[in-house]
């Protein structure tokens, strides 16, 4: 048996790039995320003066209610030496809140020997802050403000992507409780069930990854009269390319991502073809990434 005085916990958490799809009926919010290979990492160790470098005030919040819901006494985490460092740029839709609150409660669970599903992890993520789906190994439709799970589906699908990022900051919590927001949803309520349908009826077959990347440029042309991205029309024209399968954004962030087939294209000539356009690298920073698995993996290490 490990020696908890000797031992550090190590986790990590991917980021997403936005969503495949994201919207609301009545109210019923939707959303699906994929995982990429940008994370965020806990550490985990017994202090050994009692203090810990100080979280971030969700994580706080996040260690109370896991306090309470699991009764783990409270002076029992705070003695704990809890370190967050993170890859993820903040406020841009790519899932920073989500894979800090999700890994440090996979992480308080795995300290403490319990177990805890991946859907009970998710929900209590929900009571901090709107959370994705990239909590889970494969492709989740998810109420990312109630906790509700509407399917689940198969693994996520692999492909490399350019993610424009933009100097941007986007509060997620704000942009849901807009009135604007609340008021385009009603209004475009068909629209976004035939979204819902859509995505469901994609995933229950056989993946066609253009298929799935032709919902999420539609989720994205939707979300287009509500916070509009810069460029992003002309971004959409590369869509024909050689290789491309897809575009998607952050639906509440400010981000957008290519989706493309390594076989069939490089990141060099994307980058290329990107830079082309007027005011693009005035606009967007280009990052390259690949899809991962989603969900925490835990290390113990002595």
């Amino acid at each position: 048996m490990m020696n908890r005085e000797k031992v550090f916990l190590k986790c990590k958490t991917p980021a997403s790039c936005g969503e495949i799809v994201e919207g609301a009926i009545g109210t019923k919010a939707f959303l699906s995320a994929y995982p990429i290979n940008c994370y965020s990492h806990i550490t985990i160790s017994k202090s050994s003066n009692g203090t810990r470098t100080p979280l971030p005030s969700k994580c706080q919040n996040l260690l109370k209610i896991l306090s309470k819901e699991w009764g783990i006494p409270y002076q029992e985490i705070e003695n704990l030496m809890i370190e967050i460092d993170s890859q993820i740029p903040v406020g841009k839709g790519m899932g920073s809140s989500t894979a800090d609150l999700s890994g440090l409660a996979k992480s308080i669970a795995c300290w403490f020997g319990l177990e805890v599903s991946d859907e009970t992890i998710f929900q209590l993520c929900i009571q901090v802050e709107p959370t994705d789906n990239i909590i889970f190994n494969h492709l989740t439709l998810v109420d990312f403000l109630s906790g509700e799970i509407y399917g689940k589906y198969q693994a996520y699908p692999q492909f490399d992507l350019l993610c424009l990022e933009s100097t941007e900051i986007i509060s997620t919590v704000s942009y849901y409780q807009s009135s604007i927001y609340q008021q385009w949803m009603k209004d475009n309520y068909l629209k976004y069930q035939h979204l819902y349908d859509d995505y469901s009826q994609i995933l229950s077959g056989p993946l066609r990854l253009s298929d799935l990347g032709e919902l999420a440029i539609q989720s994205a042309k939707l979300n287009q009269h509500l916070r509009a991205k810069p460029l992003f029309k002309e971004i959409l024209s590369i869509r024909k390319t050689k290789g491309i399968k897809g575009i998607n954004i952050a639906h509440s962030g400010s981000v957008i991502a290519i989706w493309y087939d390594p076989a069939l294209q490089t990141s060099l000539s994307l980058t290329k073809m990107l830079k082309e356009i007027d005011g693009l690298t005035d606009t967007y920073q280009i990052n390259h990434y690949k899809t991962v698995k989603g969900g925490s993996e835990i290390k113990w290490i002595e």
